[in-house]
């Protein structure tokens, strides 16, 4: 059935002013409820035939806008439940309409995104989100102490314009604009903004050139970094040359994977590893050289680059430092 919408002059409850409250009834399923919609009218200025303020009503207009607005919200809301294919009653759909908002200011915001994400060891997202903040900080200068629904298409016009004013390149740019536009979705999803004033929708970001020029070494270049002698090779450098060659023979597996591999990933000759980043599960056949190139203990469960947790940024720049000096003693 059909859900149905509309309002109702409640004479039932008469306020101490003698006005009646306007109620907005959601009828389903032979279900109905009612709601406030904050507004209470003068039985003098209320016209019961047609449902609607007499045209006396002083505030006739913004009364009926506020109506129509209303009803608006509710058939939003139906329709997303109908394209979600959701079931709801007449009951549900107040709830989830007038869900009550505990707004917080941006700065807030943001800030207890960016200390979840520190909780949660993501670095990554730590690192972007505080970029964010402090480029919003800098537009604002520093005044960040008002809500999400402050954001609209204007203000964010106006937020490109001063980032194309300091010279950012659009891949910068769509990056800020992503993140706060991610910022946004948390926001609504936890309760602290109203998705009614989401700007996004009008606000494309998808119109900013992202595309960046290819940059990569030649394979000549590569076979060089892999074959040539290292000069004064500390451990340290051997280590850094043996990753980047086993990245290399290894399908360009990232440095944080490898820091994280064992043994225990080695099976059969194959290398199968997840991805920090994606979570996803990767399966290689190791080459030969790969082999070769690997640091591994006997222990089982130890680290294939055992360096990589165990030296001290002490030990690598005394490394370093030995390194140079074994330099500058040989161009003398």
């Amino acid at each position: 059935m059909e859900t149905s919408i509309s309002v109702v002059y409640y004479k039932y409850k008469t306020l101490s002013n003698g006005e009646h409250p306007l109620m907005l009834r959601v009828y389903k399923n032979g279900k109905r409820k009612l709601v406030s919609i904050g507004i209470s009218i003068h039985p003098n200025l209320w016209d019961v035939s047609k449902n609607c303020p007499k045209k006396t009503c002083p505030n006739k207009e913004l009364i009926n806008k506020i109506i129509a607005d209303k009803i608006a919200e509710y058939n939003k809301q139906i329709l997303e439940l109908k394209v979600e294919q959701k079931e709801y009653t007449a009951a549900s759909l107040v709830e989830s309409t007038e869900q009550e908002l505990k707004p917080k200011t941006v700065k807030e915001f943001y800030s207890e995104l960016i200390e979840e994400f520190k909780k949660n060891g993501k670095a990554g997202n730590t690192s972007i989100y505080t970029d964010s903040l402090n480029s919003l900080k800098a537009f604002t200068k520093n005044k960040l102490d008002f809500y999400f629904s402050n954001i609209d298409k204007k203000w964010l016009e106006k937020y490109e314009q001063w980032q194309k004013d300091k010279g950012n390149k659009e891949t910068s740019i769509s990056l800020q604009f992503r993140t706060l536009r991610s910022a946004y979705n948390k926001a609504i999803d936890a309760g602290v903004a109203n998705k009614k004033f989401y700007p996004f929708d009008d606000y494309k970001i998808s119109k900013f050139n992202t595309k960046t020029k290819k940059r990569a070494i030649s394979k000549e270049e590569v076979m060089k970094i892999i074959y040539t002698e290292t000069i004064n090779a500390t451990k340290l450098r051997t280590l850094t040359r043996d990753v980047f060659t086993f990245s290399y023979l290894c399908g360009g597996i990232s440095f944080v994977d490898i820091a994280n591999l064992s043994v225990d990933n080695i099976c059969n000759g194959k290398l199968k590893y997840t991805r920090q980043k994606t979570h996803g599960e990767i399966k290689l056949k190791l080459c030969d050289q790969a082999r070769d190139h690997q640091q591994v203990s006997r222990e089982k469960g130890s680290l294939l680059v055992p360096d990589f947790r165990r030296q001290g940024t002490q030990n690598t720049r005394a490394e370093e430092e030995q390194g140079a000096q074994g330099t500058r003693k040989g161009q003398s």
